[in-house]
């Protein structure tokens, strides 16, 4: 499988290197012949007003027009050429992942949280979770990303939608690929989309007011009869003054103006690019309910926002002294695009939240579907009634290449509230807790899972894996253990329906208080409707399964020692660990004799 996705990308990427270069040649060719047709211009234009040869001019309007063609076509085929250079990089990352290698695209690092299972299930940052499966670029994208995997579903009927809608559009490559490719020339100028809210709901009195829609029309159509006037009387003083009271009126809203370009200038240059990505939505026909809800939520956004894009670009031009100065004179040029603006506000702004919300849903299932994609062997998990419970066979970590994976099984639920994994160092215990989280995780959002077979209810996942003294907060490594567990223990109140994964818990107390309390901690999670998986080197612990054996049981990773060589199988077990590998380590690295 992994073969055959390497030689699709490949072919993509040679075809993509051949036609940016067929392109390249193109956009040199054109940008000489417009050379040649403005010169051409210049000695057309000359000798036609010399001669007042009518041939001449023809010729000269024709070059004016070739000139303006070209100029249009040069652009095209400039913007045409982005979009396949960005098509070769997304082309290049898929080659790259496919030999887990790093990633273009953002690590959401900023959406790292502790308290959470995000940081021990490695979700976010350098070549987590959202590293891998994040093909976003813009902010409502990443956002919707980081927001699923930080909450996914915990419905049965919804996370079998988000399968289905996964599945549809992992079938769609060209569609995902063009999406991520139009997205990427945004990526530069990404819009305050809060401030683009907030602009967008709220109703600018000055602008929308009568005086000010009396005045947009009535002044310039004066300018214009003060013209046809001096033409006729050769008196040229009503015309200037005409253009002068323009530019008084043009300056006596010049500073609210400014406020409300300083709001919109920067914020609309992506929304060219978000009517590209939901016109390729659009256009599109879908079968999943998910997917067909958002091109319907959408239908108009294409145009609309391609409109606001359009008036956009149009209000930055009064940057230009000499257009602003100008334009105002003539027909107030910064009124007008303020009045068309506030219109396109009045009309959509109510639907701009939705139409920024479907955008980042698109590119969330984008990601999602990209990583269904390149995994092929994955499958989607059942969903079901019974909770808590899962079972898995043949589960392996997304994250770790599969050649190098082992696979596991495990059931645990209904009576099963427990189980108690020992082992000795680096025999995997701690990566077979993430694995089973990182697998539900995905699994909740809609994704396909790393096993055989996979079923599963929803329920929360919390975690107590990996912690770190905070010096910020001056709180040490064990007193952050605690708040960690407290914090589990007080969401399992309100929401019993969880896994609870846990690995070598109250590493800082002597070994007898850590007994205690970890025996009492196992006896109050079984109380709870919960399931927990618990990896500890505490042996003493697993006669907990004869105090309480229809709820918990006992599991193990082995490692072997032969031929003075230690070695692992990662394979878990049924049964207590019998092997010790801390003193043989020491004695082989020096440390002791």
């Amino acid at each position: 499988m992994g073969e055959a996705l390497q030689a699709q990308y490949k072919n993509k990427v040679t075809t993509n290197k051949l036609i940016a270069s067929s392109l390249a040649k193109k956009i040199k060719l054109i940008g000489w012949t417009r050379l040649l047709v403005f010169i051409g211009i210049c000695f057309s234009g000359y000798y036609s007003f010399a001669t007042q040869s009518i041939v001449l001019i023809v010729l000269l309007i024709i070059a004016i027009l070739s000139f303006f063609f070209l100029l249009r076509l040069h652009q095209l085929l400039i913007n045409k050429k982005e979009i396949i250079t960005n098509l070769l990089l997304i082309n290049e990352n898929e080659i790259e992942l496919l030999h887990y290698g790093k990633s273009i695209f953002d690590n959401g690092k900023e959406f790292l949280e502790n308290q959470t299972y995000c940081e021990d299930l490695d979700v976010f940052g350098e070549a987590s979770l959202y590293h891998i499966i994040n093909r976003t670029t813009t902010i409502p994208g990443k956002e919707k990303l980081a927001a699923i995997l930080k909450n996914p579903f915990m419905d049965a009927s919804t996370i079998v939608k988000q399968q289905e809608a996964v599945k549809e559009f992992a079938a769609k490559v060209e569609l995902r690929q063009m999406i991520v490719a139009y997205g990427m020339r945004s990526q530069k100028e990404q819009p305050d989309v809060n401030q683009l809210l907030k602009w967008a709901i709220t109703r600018d009195k000055i602008i929308s007011s009568d005086l000010v829609r009396i005045i947009r029309f009535v002044f310039p159509v004066l300018f214009v009869l003060a013209v046809v006037f001096s033409i006729i009387t050769t008196n040229m003083m009503l015309f200037v003054y005409a253009y002068l009271l323009n530019l008084l009126i043009a300056g006596k809203y010049l500073k609210h103006i400014n406020r409300i370009h300083e709001t919109v200038s920067t914020n609309l240059k992506s929304f060219s690019v978000f009517s590209d990505i939901l016109k390729l939505i659009n256009h599109e026909h879908f079968s999943s309910e998910i997917l067909k809800e958002s091109a319907a939520k959408t239908s108009a956004a294409a145009h609309q926002l391609k409109r606001l894009s359009v008036i956009g670009n149009f209000f930055d031009q009064r940057i230009n002294i000499i257009i602003g100065a100008l334009f105002n004179g003539i027909f107030l040029y910064d009124l007008q695009c303020a009045f068309m603006l506030e219109k396109w506000k009045n009309d959509n702004g109510a639907k701009l939240n939705t139409w920024i919300s479907e955008i980042g849903n698109i590119e969330m299932l984008n990601s999602l579907a990209t990583f269904a994609y390149n995994h092929p062997d994955f499958i989607y998990p059942a969903i079901m009634d019974k909770a808590p419970y899962l079972k898995a066979e043949k589960m392996g970590h997304p994250l770790i290449m599969k050649e190098k994976c082992i696979d596991n099984n495990i059931e645990i639920g209904n009576n099963k509230k427990l189980f108690l994994i020992t082992g000795s160092n680096m025999s995997g215990k701690s990566t077979f807790l993430r694995t089973i989280g990182v697998n539900l995780l995905i699994a909740k959002c809609g994704m396909p899972v790393f096993a055989s077979q996979f079923e599963f209810c929803p329920m929360e996942i919390y975690t107590s894996l990996r912690l770190s003294d905070s010096l910020q907060e001056n709180v040490s490594l064990f007193f952050a253990e605690l708040k960690k567990l407290k914090y589990i223990l007080e969401q399992l109140q309100s929401n019993a329906n969880a896994i609870v994964l846990l690995d070598e818990i109250l590493k800082g107390t002597n070994s007898d208080d850590k007994h205690n309390g970890c025996r009492q901690l196992v006896k109050k999670l079984i109380q709870r409707n919960c399931i927990t998986i618990m990896a500890t080197h505490d042996i003493e612990l697993t006669n907990l399964s004869k105090e309480h054996p229809e709820m918990i049981e006992n599991y193990c990773f082995e490692s072997n020692l032969s031929n003075n060589e230690l070695s692992f199988d990662y394979k878990l077990k049924k049964g207590i660990s019998q092997n010790r590998n801390a003193t043989f380590l020491m004695q082989k690295m020096g440390i002791i004799d």
